[in-house]
């Protein structure tokens, strides 16, 4: 498989992620005041990341490394929940309203930023086709 492939396949992982995580926040905004509701988050970057920089050497990838990050490629995000005993007020519900607002921001942020570089690698490829 292309790296270039490769590279696209993550960054549609890495959008998906970012649209779930959008989801989970908002659900667990919603369950704000629910008793005994855990907070979810989505696991995605944080088991990526291991798996990249086992990956790159010194001097780019391996061959071997480029068949690892075709692995990598196929990370999926996950939805995980909070560990027992978070817990932010008496009902056992462990939504702090303020994190997550936060949360929501910064996944606003970091969609943006991967939507921008997905379309300035597709105006690459459109470049390099076209000439123009």
């Amino acid at each position: 498989m292309r790296t270039d492939t490769v590279v696209f396949s993550l960054l549609q992982h890495a959008l998906d992620a970012a649209n779930l995580r959008q989801a989970v926040y908002a659900n667990n905004l919603a369950n704000a005041e629910t008793p005994g509701y855990q907070r979810e988050d989505v696991s995605f970057e944080d088991v990526l990341q291991p798996m990249l920089e086992s990956l790159w050497s010194g001097q780019g990838l391996s061959q071997s490394g480029s068949d690892a990050l075709v692995q990598a490629a196929a990370v999926q995000p996950q939805i995980i929940s909070s560990p027992p005993g978070v817990e932010m007020d008496n009902s056992g519900n462990s939504v702090d309203i303020d994190a997550e607002m936060a949360d929501l921001a910064t996944n606003q942020v970091r969609y943006n930023a991967l939507a921008e570089d997905v379309q300035l690698r597709l105006a690459r490829l459109r470049t390099a086709i076209t000439g123009q």
